[in-house]
């Protein structure tokens, strides 16, 4: 193999890697901004994250000892912050908004939002809704299904756990 080959070669796998770390790189800048961002609101609170997940335009978080639940999310270019004490809450859901279109192929459901939905314990106060997916916003749905389940099981595990009187 001569030389001029091996320099191509190199090059052309430098150009095919490049793009995969440069997305990388940027992506874990994004995590880190928007945990920062969680963070701030939470030390707002004088709370501490026990647990967060971060998922492309929004995060959230929970500190289990005050059982409040944190989220960020990025829409555009402003940032919208929520805060749940979840001593307020008597339920936590996931709010699935869904259409069913007929083809000649069969029907599909598409799913057009996906929300966390809290109950408060007062009737006459307003449910709470952080946004997972929307169609508006997001083009494709990924994992989006599952965190929301999954963070639906932690915040009734909290609700649980307040209930007993246990922390």
């Amino acid at each position: 193999m001569d030389l001029g080959t091996l320099i191509i070669g190199v090059v052309l796998i430098v150009m095919a890697f490049l793009p995969i770390v440069v997305v990388s790189f940027h992506r874990k800048n994004k995590e880190k901004a928007m945990l920062q961002s969680l963070t701030q609101v939470a030390n707002q609170q004088q709370s501490i994250l026990s647990k967060h997940e971060y998922f492309g335009d929004f995060i959230i978080g929970i500190d289990e000892q005050k059982h409040v639940i944190f989220y960020v999310k990025k829409a555009k270019e402003k940032l919208i912050e929520a805060i749940v004490n979840l001593s307020d809450m008597k339920d936590c859901s996931v709010l699935n908004v869904s259409k069913t279109i007929k083809s000649k192929d069969g029907n599909y459901t598409i799913v057009d939002r996906l929300d966390l939905s809290f109950t408060p314990k007062e009737k006459n106060k307003a449910g709470v809704q952080f946004a997972f997916y929307h169609s508006d916003s997001n083009t494709q749905i990924n994992e989006e299904l599952k965190s929301a389940e999954k963070w639906s099981r932690i915040v009734k595990e909290q609700l649980k756990s307040m209930a007993a009187g246990t922390k």
